[in-house]
Parts: C-alpha cells; structure tokens; sequence
C-alpha cells in the first residue's frame, strides 16, 4: 500500500500528482482550495467533484492555482485507527451486499478474511478461476466470498436432507440484577 501521508508535488508547486484513491473533492480539501477552481483550471466538468469521480484518474497530474504556494506535510496517519476503519467499513459492505442484519455475523466473516494467510489463497482462487489477481483480494471481498461460500455450503446441506442447527448457548443478558429490590442479593 501506498504511503499517502504526504502529497506528492513536482518540483515546481504549480502541478499535483495524482495519487491512486485520490478524489478532486478530497484534494480540494486537503490543499485547502475551490474544488470548482480545480475543476476550471484543469478543464473538468464539476460534476468530478460529486458524480463522476473516475474523470479524475484520466489525468496524470493537476494544475494548481496560484494560491497554492506550499505544502505542510500531514500528520502521520494513525495504522491501527486507519485498519479499524477499513475493518468496520469491510463489515458494512458486507451487510449492504449480502443482505446480512446482525452486525456480529459480519463482523465475524471480516475477521475471517483478515488472516493473512487468506489474501493469497484468495489470490490463487480468483487466478484458477481466470479472474484478475490484482485488486480483487479486499478485505472485504474476501469477506463477502467466505460469507458466500457459507451460505452455498448451508444450501447444500439442505438440499441433502441434512438438518443444520447451532448450538445454542447460554445467554448472559438472561442474568440481570434485580433493580427493583436493591437490598436483596442475587440474581433474577
């Protein structure tokens, strides 16, 4: 992964170099200027800013307005933070894509594809199944491909006659404190 802490500009400030993930929005908000101004200098329609994004990576670089004089670096980014998030972000896909309602299940299957050994065996599956290596081995693709994966197993097993049931587990919500007797011990 790239480290993307620190804009890359050419050696004169006048031009940025656009970065793999950048977006016109993002780069106006991080050089502090008009994302319109943006837009105007370098010939893009304004809907770059919001709608259609991908223009942007038609470019190599950005012509900067005169205002940006000089970059200060940003501060370091936080690795733990930043993999919490992509973690949490990996969960959400996964229950927008797979219908999923119990964040705990998706949760679960995100911890899962988070091995590392999982990347490169799901690196090997997309290449013997002649789709692209490069790009396709997300966390949260990986998710989504074992959670897939479970259910097509679970359809099986019905198919098959084989009831599958899980065990159930005692809850520990069950046991609640009496709020309403505050002197007596004990649980409900």
């Amino acid at each position: 992964m790239e480290d993307r802490s620190n804009p890359v500009i050419e050696a004169a400030p006048s031009r940025y170099l656009i970065q793999r993930g950048d977006t016109l929005q993002g780069i106006a908000l991080r050089l502090g200027v008009n994302g319109r101004d943006l837009c105007r200098l370098n010939n893009l329609p304004p809907s770059t800013l919001s709608t259609t994004p991908h223009l942007l990576h038609t470019r190599v670089s950005l012509v900067l307005p005169p205002s940006v004089r000089s970059l200060k670096p940003l501060p370091p980014v936080n690795v733990e933070e930043r993999d919490k998030r992509v973690r949490e972000q990996a969960g959400r896909r996964l229950q927008m894509l797979t219908k999923e309602t119990d964040w705990r299940i998706a949760k679960a299957y995100v911890a899962l594809a988070d091995d590392p050994g999982e990347e490169s065996s799901h690196a090997m599956k997309a290449k013997e199944i002649g789709g692209s290596s490069t790009g396709a081995c997300s966390l949260e693709a990986r998710a989504v491909d074992k959670y897939l994966e479970d259910v097509e197993w679970e359809e099986q097993e019905g198919r098959a006659g084989r009831k599958i049931s899980a065990a159930h587990l005692p809850v520990a919500s069950k046991q609640i404190r009496n709020p309403v007797n505050k002197g007596t011990r004990g649980w409900v």
